[in-house]
């Protein structure tokens, strides 16, 4: 009975603050999420309160999902869907996780295309979150549909691991489509242009118009990017061959006096 006094306690003053603290959030539905009577105090504070705050289905949807609750969290989220007043993103995004994580991914679909109908996003969180777990899947062709969908609002961290993905994969064609998708949006840097050498390196496989390709994209190049650069586009004429043929040539040049 303790229990279920302090998390009524706790959604009681959910309700009241509005929760505007992440920390305060944090700290209520991870009290919530170690009790196992979750459903029992949730029926009683629904009955107890004239209207159920969009705050307080935030954070049952949060401790449903620690508790990996799946089945509740539908039922959650579903019961919060038919009963907003304004759209919240980030309920879904709650959902959408859950499900991801369940390998869900009809029902995760499902949700983000309620929410593009619903609200005005933002959704480049639930966009990162597909396009992750199509990458684990090795769905690669599905991965590069929601990050082109991200463009503008691509995570940092997100870009990186999809880089290394294909570079570890030996992917070429996929780092040249990502390339392809940051030059749109003015991202590719100095950063994705090393990781696409490396990419090509490990694949096995020449380029020969990338030096041409990376002075067209004012891309600064130092010793360690020169090194990469010229294992898959020799510079012939800093070669050692050539230099030394042209060493040869202007001796000779020298010695008859010409």
């Amino acid at each position: 009975m303790h229990n279920i006094d302090t998390m009524k306690r706790f959604f009681a003053w959910s309700v009241k603050c509005h929760c505007r603290s992440v920390q305060r959030l944090k700290l209520i539905y991870n009290v919530l999420a170690t009790m196992n009577k979750v459903h029992r105090v949730w029926n009683s504070l629904k009955s107890g309160f004239p209207k159920t705050t969009t705050v307080s289905y935030r954070v049952m949807l949060h401790a449903l999902d620690r508790l990996n609750d799946i089945d509740g969290l539908k039922r959650c989220f579903e019961e919060w869907e038919s009963s907003y007043s304004s759209y919240d993103i980030r309920l879904a995004n709650v959902a959408i996780s859950a499900y991801l994580k369940n390998d869900m991914i009809v029902e995760a679909e499902s949700v983000l295309d309620e929410a593009i109908k619903r609200s005005e996003g933002p959704f480049f969180k639930a966009w990162d979150m597909f396009m992750m777990f199509f990458l684990k899947q090795h769905r690669v062709d599905s991965a590069l549909k929601y990050m082109e969908a991200a463009l503008g609002h691509p995570k940092s961290e997100s870009v990186d691991k999809v880089l290394k993905y294909f570079e570890e994969e030996k992917n070429v064609d996929g780092a040249e489509e990502l390339c392809k998708m940051l030059k749109k949006v003015n991202r590719l840097d100095s950063k994705a242009y090393d990781s696409l050498l490396r990419t090509y390196i490990a694949a096995g496989k020449p380029t020969p118009d990338m030096r041409m390709r990376i002075e067209a994209d004012g891309i600064e190049v130092n010793s360690e990017f020169e090194n990469l650069l010229e294992t898959v586009c020799p510079n012939e004429l800093g070669s050692p061959l050539v230099s030394l043929t042209k060493q040869i040539v202007f001796s000779s040049f020298i010695q008859c006096g010409c």
